[in-house]
């Protein structure tokens, strides 16, 4: 009984030696490629080897056995993702329009992106807010923990409320969490916190993410201004002749001994300081006053020394 039994074990282990591939993407006792492969294993014919269906593609005709690329014709996700492929350049694309069907994996929310896709071109992957990203696959808005701008942005905010700042303090993030030159600057963001985004010249601006001078074609002051510069020389103009610009602003205001408000036509709204009074630029109100003579300067002391001789005699 006890020789049968080890006859019996050895049996077995014969069996399950004959019948396991080298192959790891082969099965069975003919040890095909299985379903998301093609080709013929290493186990039938030495230096061949199964090959990877790609871009979520898997064999359509068996469970096992494709020896062709062109038998790897659908989805292995048929439930979010569609053939859209050829014979000869097999692919799936998920029907989710922010999910992506990768080689030997089901359709899965893209990176910067999290979520479980939908079955319909409406969406249910959501984008990580602020700036930040995650890797492909990721299910919860905890799992932005990365910048989608690695390279110019760093993780400032919590798993909470996940958050990117841009390291040039010039820059901002767009609409994709890439960091961009701000408004009325132009060039490329530096990934450190010294700024390699240029202010415009003259008063003129641009819209985030300028990348040249000749972007700055339009006025940060958009009502009392006009481009009145080159692309190479960019510049804006008042058009009232009594107003300047100001240097911390780049708006319009009226100059020094001038109050009011700019005007949009030549005609200036800017209102002159009586004779011998004068304000501050910028005033908006009457706020003009007498100017001390430099002369009362120079008299005052002389007629104090004066009177303190008088008084002493």
């Amino acid at each position: 009984m006890r020789r049968k039994l080890t006859l019996l074990i050895a049996a077995l282990a014969a069996i399950g030696t004959v019948t396991a591939c080298q192959d790891p993407a082969a099965v069975g006792s003919g040890c095909l490629c299985q379903g998301t492969y093609y080709g013929t294993s290493v186990d039938a014919v030495p230096g061949q080897g199964c090959k990877a269906c790609p871009n979520g593609t898997a064999q359509g005709a068996a469970a096992a056995g494709a020896t062709t690329l062109a038998d790897c014709n659908t989805c292995l996700d048929i439930s979010h993702a569609s053939f859209t492929g050829t014979t000869s350049a097999p692919a799936c694309t998920c029907k989710d329009p922010n999910a992506i069907a990768l080689q030997g994996q089901n359709c899965k929310c893209k990176a910067n992106t999290y979520g479980m896709p939908s079955r319909t071109t409406t969406t249910a992957c959501t984008a990580c807010p602020n700036g930040s990203g995650s890797a492909a696959g990721s299910t919860a808005q905890t799992d932005c923990t990365l910048c989608a701008d690695s390279t110019h942005a760093t993780f400032t905010g919590t798993t909470a409320a996940p958050a990117c700042t841009c390291t040039d303090p010039n820059a901002t993030l767009d609409a994709s969490g890439n960091c961009q030159c701000k408004a009325n600057t132009y060039g490329m963001p530096s990934t450190t916190s010294t700024t390699t985004c240029t202010a415009c010249p003259s008063g003129s601006g641009s819209a985030p993410g300028s990348t040249a001078l000749a972007n700055c074609s339009l006025c940060i002051d958009t009502t009392y201004a006009t481009f009145t510069g080159t692309a190479s020389s960019p510049a804006c103009s008042c058009t009232d002749p009594n107003a300047q610009i100001s240097a911390s602003t780049s708006m319009y205001q009226c100059k020094a001994g001038y109050y009011g408000t700019p005007s949009t036509t030549p005609t200036s709204g800017c209102n002159k300081c009586p004779q011998g009074q004068t304000t501050a630029a910028g005033s908006t109100t009457n706020t003009c006053a007498v100017v001390p003579s430099t002369q009362s300067y120079i008299l005052m002391p002389i007629v104090s020394l004066v009177l303190s001789l008088f008084i002493a005699i």
